[in-house]
């Protein structure tokens, strides 16, 4: 009982908001700092995924500079890490007014690409299958060039797509131009 005593009569008598309103403030500000950590971490963790994902896409052969048109030529560029290639696939298809056949259906893979930026990938279509597909296409029809590629990081955690569909246009140095490019 004595020591009861003790603390109650030893009990201060400071007035309640000196004793707490520190320490509201400081839990009021751990609060606003704990929100601002998490949010930091959620920024942080979508750039890391952005900077170390990898990136593939499809370009022409006369997009690198070269002097020389080869239409039949595609070059693919991997950048930023190493992906795994679950699929890609070149199709041609000739249409005219109300049909579209088609004329070319090439897939491969899985394989894996290093990102190396003085080596080139690229796929070159076989000379007989290039010049059939010129006899079966006349100036008043289109030919289209689908490129699709699916791939991932080399874990395979999350899947991405590259799409490009291209226009060939014969009297701008026989080059295929892009209508329409799709990629996450």
């Amino acid at each position: 009982m004595e020591t009861t005593k003790v603390i109650i009569e030893n009990w201060p008598n400071d007035p309640w908001m000196k004793t707490w309103l520190p320490v509201i403030i400081s839990s009021f500000i751990a609060l606003i700092a704990l929100g601002v950590s998490l949010i930091s971490v959620h920024y942080t963790k979508k750039e890391f995924i952005r900077n170390s994902r990898p990136y593939v896409w499809a370009i022409n052969a006369s997009d690198l500079g070269n002097r020389i048109e080869r239409p039949d030529w595609i070059v693919f560029r991997t950048s930023n890490s190493p992906a795994k290639i679950k699929m890609r696939r070149i199709e041609i298809y000739v249409i005219d007014s109300n049909t579209k056949k088609k004329l070319f259906n090439q897939e491969e893979g899985p394989f894996i690409r290093y990102p190396d930026a003085s080596a080139d990938w690229h796929y070159e279509m076989p000379i007989i299958q290039w010049t059939d597909i010129l006899k079966d296409y006349s100036s008043d029809q289109t030919l289209q060039r689908h490129i699709t590629i699916e791939y991932s990081s080399i874990d395979g955690n999350q899947n991405y797509s590259f799409k490009m569909i291209q226009k060939f246009v014969p009297n701008v140095n026989l080059n295929w131009q892009d209508s329409v490019v799709h990629a996450n």
